[in-house]
């Protein structure tokens, strides 16, 4: 993700208190509107009202990139059958 903002979306970079506070929220907003601008506006009904982009990012995830095993053997037998 552009201007290194993936750290603040997948999670693994936490709210700072103190000095760092203020940069972190402004990094979380900025992640946010990348997320939210980037959504097709067909598409927006499905993040509600965002607030935080690890759980927008998370329910885009849930609804559009499947994990289950039969969506790989799915793939796997489109991709044979190319």
């Amino acid at each position: 993700m552009k201007e290194n903002l993936w750290g603040i979306v997948n999670g693994t970079e936490r709210a700072k208190y103190g000095d760092g506070a203020a940069k972190f929220q402004t990094q979380k907003y900025r992640a946010l509107a990348t997320i939210i601008l980037s959504i097709d506006p067909l598409l927006l009904y499905l993040v509600g009202e965002p607030d935080d982009p690890v759980e927008v990012w998370r329910l885009l995830s849930n609804r559009f990139q499947k994990k289950t095993w039969a969506h790989c053997l799915a793939l796997r037998h489109k991709m044979h059958s190319l």
